[in-house]
């Protein structure tokens, strides 16, 4: 008979298992299990046959303070009667009711009532005097026809099931299993310590009979380990300093007995479709599962449906990553993806699209400082000509180890009213900072980065926003901080200050950091260095400006995903000096397409990507020391 078994593991939460107790025997299965169970479970503290009616009061004691007797007791029901320890205690009884005596569970004859097993805790119990006596020397089964029941509806008469017919005692159905993993328990305690044991019809020593395995293998898969058990296995573990394995690993009995389930249960995958977007009417839209996981295995599969708002063809239903071109009307679209493993678990995620005629979030982070004692601060940047209101944005962060990996940790506002204005930059600053760094601060804030704390800027509420720009990341602490443009834990100890070309935050913080001084969008400064306080280089560039002329776009890349070609769209309204460079995710510059002046008006490229391997890449469209960057995948 073929069983696998995951029984109760949540029991194990509950028993006060030492620390390492079991970790000889973890990954084993077979006789090996049983070998090892016996070698952590050996040698036990042996107490003496007159202490046990002591040591029952710990670890057969109900709640009432009566004696917890399997014979009499009926579970969610009233007993016929009940025992007071040490008063009826026996003695001499005549019928049943009278007292209680220390049962054999594994009969003392079995095993020529010797020491230890003669007062191993695991098997005795207090049971009627009466009934124990009924029982005698027989082994347990299922019976048949009854010759005598209990008040509890105990039994024993003839049995005929599993291949035996003999006399046999049958405890009632609430107590099968606690008789089933003591005899697991008897059978590996004594494994190879049996050689004068008893050979009957339901054990060989200390081995059970193959009809006596199925029957207690049923016993233990029908009848779960009870709070009981659990209480018991710490009383008795206290009393004489081991413990019955398949009350804490209920799991392991098939692994010894019948066919030991090969790894854990399969743990499902994880779906993330990615942050919400807003994006322009008429854009290409991207979705992104490559963040999703799975901790045991792999993603077999993707499945992209849209769930709410006005209809679009996606690229792909089946894909890890898929796009589709928003309406040319402001609105939201929910899209679901489900992730199926290896195993055939599966999770699933939604996302939201936000349509709209012009984009919120503009903003970037523009300088950093995790300096000496509190001289820390964190700069946003306006590079818009409107007035933007801050309280429909937040800085969320995550700490050291956030809660769940890629989720913010803490949801932090901006004050009432906050806002920041055109080509100005607004300061948060720890509230101990220097007179000078406070002298610019807009707010202060008391949880600032010590290094290797991850913020993003967003736009929305706890519950619904898009990421603007991020500062790290969410995903945990990166150990003493990141490295940025090559320089080793960049944002411990240091200044990092936004480079004047960039224009806009970027979604990728490994590409924001870079790998080197040319490819990344910092400079990193040595600690204290404020000399970038209150304003933001662009400005320098804008001294004789108004308003900044955006005298280039990057427009619609398409197809998007592609493979291994794509056209890119671009415009500019003057003949301007201009490159266009595609760069991979860690920010390494893969391919020059344009670098030299370009005649005014719209304009096309492809760039083939054959050579190329697949993943995600940034196109960078520069001109006068600003940019503008758009995300591609390639899927081949």
């Amino acid at each position: 008979m073929n069983r696998f078994f995951l029984l109760l593991l949540f029991t194990n939460l509950f028993a006060q298992v030492p620390d390492n107790y079991y970790d000889s025997a973890n990954g084993l299965d077979g006789e090996t299990l049983r070998s090892a169970l016996h070698d952590i479970i050996d040698n036990h503290d042996s107490k003496s046959y007159s202490s046990l009616w002591t040591h029952f009061q710990s670890t057969d004691q109900k709640s009432n303070g009566k004696v917890w007797d399997m014979y009499s007791d009926i579970p969610g029901g009233t007993p016929p009667y009940e025992y007071t320890f040490i008063t009826n205690q026996c003695g001499n009884y005549g019928g049943e009711g009278d007292c209680y005596n220390r049962e054999h569970s594994w009969p003392k004859s079995w095993f020529n009532e010797a020491a230890p097993m003669n007062t191993d805790l695991f098997h005795l119990y207090p049971t009627d005097g009466y009934t124990n006596g009924m029982r005698s020397n027989l082994p347990f089964g299922e019976v048949s026809s009854a010759s005598w029941t209990s008040q509890n509806g105990s039994k024993k008469g003839t049995m005929d099931a599993y291949g035996f017919s003999g006399t046999v005692f049958e405890p009632i159905d609430a107590y099968k299993g606690d008789f089933a993993r003591t005899y697991f328990y008897m059978s590996t305690r004594y494994y190879n310590e049996d050689g004068s044991w008893d050979n009957n019809e339901m054990v060989n020593g200390a081995d059970l009979k193959s009809w006596a395995v199925d029957m207690l293998l049923d016993w233990h898969e029908a009848d779960s380990v009870s709070q009981k058990e659990i209480d018991r296995n710490d009383a008795v573990y206290d009393i004489q300093n081991n413990r019955n394995p398949y009350i804490d690993h209920p799991e392991w009995v098939a692994c010894v007995w019948a066919e030991c389930e090969t790894g854990t249960e399969n743990i499902p995958p994880t779906a993330f479709a990615g942050q919400n977007q807003t994006v322009l009417i008429g854009a290409i839209v991207y979705l992104d599962a490559s963040a999703s996981n799975d901790s045991d295995g792999s993603i077999s599969s993707y499945l992209w449906e849209q769930i709410t708002g006005e209809a679009v063809t996606l690229s792909t239903y089946n894909g890890e990553f898929s796009s589709f071109t928003a309406p040319t009307i402001s609105t939201s679209l929910t899209f679901k993806l489900t992730v199926t493993d290896n195993e055939d678990g599966t999770d699933s995620d939604t996302v939201t699209i936000y349509i709209s005629e012009t984009l919120e979030g503009d903003l970037f982070f523009s300088e950093y400082a995790e300096g000496s004692n509190e001289n820390r601060y964190l700069e946003i940047y306006n590079p818009t000509n409107e007035t933007i209101d801050l309280t429909n944005y937040g800085f969320p962060s995550v700490g050291n180890s956030p809660t769940n990996v890629g989720e913010y940790e803490y949801w932090n506002d901006f004050p009432t009213n906050a806002t920041i204005a055109p080509n100005q930059v607004y300061m948060i600053a720890h509230p101990d900072a220097d007179a000078t760094i406070l002298n610019q601060a807009d707010m202060t804030h008391q949880y600032l980065s010590n290094g290797n704390d991850g913020y993003a800027l967003v736009f929305g509420n706890e519950s619904n926003y898009y990421i603007v720009d991020w500062l790290g990341d969410w995903n945990g602490d990166p150990g003493d901080g990141w490295d940025v443009a090559g320089v080793e834990n960049g944002t411990l100890n240091h200044t990092l200050v936004r480079k004047p070309h960039v224009l806009s935050g970027n979604l990728s913080w490994t590409s924001s950091a870079g790998t080197n001084t040319d490819n990344s969008e910092w400079t990193v400064y040595e600690q204290d260095t404020w000399d970038y306080l209150g304003f933001h280089a662009i400005d320098i560039l804008k001294t004789n400006q108004t308003t900044f002329p955006l005298e280039f776009r990057l427009l619609n890349i398409f197809p998007n995903p592609f493979n291994p070609t794509t056209t890119i769209k671009y415009s500019v309204e003057t003949r301007q000096i201009m490159s266009l460079r595609i760069y991979d995710i860690t920010g390494q510059l893969r391919e020059t397409l344009i670098d030299g002046f370009i005649e005014s008006g719209s304009h096309t490229i492809q760039w083939n990507a054959s050579n190329q391997p697949n993943g995600i890449y940034f196109v960078r469209l520069q001109v006068q020391g600003h940019s503008q960057n758009q995300k591609i995948i390639l899927l081949k």
